[in-house]
């Protein structure tokens, strides 16, 4: 499954964003179709591109959500009984 994801912008170099991806690493997107971001704003991305500038409340809202429908997931995958379980998601 394809997604874009919400993180916190760390610094700009140019048209170049470093933000904080979910694993906590440090990560390079392109801000080309997004101006004006700055240190400190969240940006959706994907692929290595910004899409849309949010605000804080709402990235903090999709991440929580994310978070619960990664555990959905997990949970389902160590169940053999429910329907796809005991496959990874990934699969």
């Amino acid at each position: 499954m394809c997604r874009a994801i919400p993180s916190r912008v760390t610094r700009v170099e140019g048209d170049v964003a470093w933000i904080l991806d979910e694993d906590g690493a440090e990560q390079a997107v392109s801000l080309i179709s997004v101006p004006d971001v700055a240190a400190g704003d969240y940006v959706y991305h994907h692929a290595g591109l910004a899409l849309q500038r949010l605000d804080a409340a709402e990235a903090e809202e999709v991440i929580a959500a994310y978070a619960e429908m990664d555990a959905l997931m997990d949970d389902e995958d160590d169940d053999p009984g429910a329907p796809g379980g005991g496959m990874s998601s990934w699969s």
